[in-house]
């Protein structure tokens, strides 16, 4: 069950956050992340209740995975899953590690920011902080959007420039192989006026979850006229506690469009929501949710109509066997 008391201290982030070169504001952010878990509530998902779920424990916050210099030295397990003779926009993750990247010539020349979280933060700081737990979701949300923010230990950061049209897709992979590894990723894509990106995610796992976890929060940012494709298929161990909000804004003739295929093995809450704030912007969420054993998933697809003549479509199928059980 969710307790209050996590087995990591402030001071314990704090050394995190300098070896990882962290600006000030973050470390600050992260600070006041933890204070804010002593009293924020839990999430109110609807017809599920959290008292029995656990989503404070993990066995470590930061487990080195390895670093490849070439796609030729990939795990097999990732291959699988890239084109690795066509791949141009490349980010693998192994464990809490960026152990690979690799930007398109013609997009870097552009512009476009393809990084890992943490180069992100060293990189282009003031950026980052511009959109991190801002607009699309809020630090202060709840607690474990607060634990999230304290906690966080890997994502990507994906920035489009004014009028840029990124000519291939961006591809975020995790690989987790190492029972220790908790995941509180964070993702952050951001299109500028007239910008266009797809964007897709793989997790997978080759080991044990068992006593840790899985938070993550994508914040999926669309400016004037852009748009931004997201897709995802999610495929990690029964034993991680799995908490993933994806959330998108949209500014006026925005376009943010979800493909989602939600494979995890544990039990977990999902959130998927896009605000549609700028008049004529546009959404449309599709996605499949598969639940096995003893699994309890909690589904939430949401596109909410602000601006004037906006338009939001959501299909979404559920794939129930044994005794799971799929709230959607």
């Amino acid at each position: 069950m969710t307790t209050d008391i996590l087995n990591i201290s402030e001071e314990q982030l704090v050394d995190y956050s300098k070896a990882h070169n962290e600006p000030s504001w973050m470390t600050e952010l992260r600070k006041k992340a933890l204070k804010l878990t002593e009293t924020l509530e839990m999430p109110k998902p609807d017809k599920t209740k959290l008292r029995k779920w656990d989503f404070d424990s993990f066995k470590q916050h930061d487990v080195k995975g390895d670093v490849y210099q070439s796609l030729s030295q990939l795990p097999e397990s990732v291959r699988e899953i890239i084109d690795v003779d066509h791949s141009k926009n490349l980010v693998i993750q192994h464990n809490n590690t960026i152990a690979y990247t690799q930007v398109d010539d013609n997009a870097s020349k552009d512009g476009v920011i393809v990084e890992g979280l943490a180069d992100a933060l060293m990189n282009h700081s003031d950026l980052v902080q511009k959109y991190f737990m801002k607009d699309a979701v809020t630090v202060d949300e709840h607690r474990i959007t607060a634990l999230h923010t304290a906690l966080v230990n890997g994502g990507v950061f994906v920035y489009v420039p004014k009028n840029v049209v990124v000519e291939h897709p961006v591809q975020y992979v995790v690989l987790h192989d190492d029972e220790n590894a908790s995941f509180y990723n964070h993702v952050i894509i951001v299109t500028e006026e007239s910008a266009e990106v797809t964007y897709v995610e793989n997790y997978l796992s080759n080991a044990s979850g068992e006593g840790n976890q899985l938070n993550i929060i994508s914040e999926v940012i669309a400016g004037a006229n852009s748009n931004i494709t997201y897709g995802s298929v999610d495929y990690m161990d029964k034993g991680f506690t799995g908490h993933i909000i994806r959330r998108g804004i949209t500014e006026a003739d925005a376009s943010i469009n979800w493909a989602l295929g939600l494979m995890n093995e544990g039990s977990q809450i999902i959130d998927n929501t896009t605000n549609l704030f700028g008049d004529r912007s546009t959404s449309s969420l599709k996605s499949v949710v598969v639940g096995t054993g003893e699994q309890k998933i909690n589904l939430t697809s949401k596109i909410v109509q602000y601006g004037k003549e906006t338009d939001g479509y959501i299909l979404k199928h559920g794939v129930m066997k044994e005794t799971c059980i799929i709230c959607i």
